[in-house]
């Protein structure tokens, strides 16, 4: 099982907070398993997975 996966439609907001985290991650992909999924349900290819629901977040 891979550490976390990503979807989300800003790829530079995500890249540039990943790396100044300094958090492994990679872009989801649906043949892959992976711990923690961070994204929006309605972007996924829903599987069985630990999603933090981007679609959820109130700014």
């Amino acid at each position: 099982m891979k550490g976390i996966g990503i979807v989300y439609q800003d790829k530079y907001a995500v890249e540039e907070a990943f790396q100044l985290l300094k958090i492994p991650w990679e872009w989801y992909d649906s043949s892959e398993d992976y711990d923690i999924v961070i994204g929006r349900e309605e972007d996924l290819n829903f599987k069985d997975v630990n999603l933090i629901d981007l679609s959820e977040v109130y700014i």
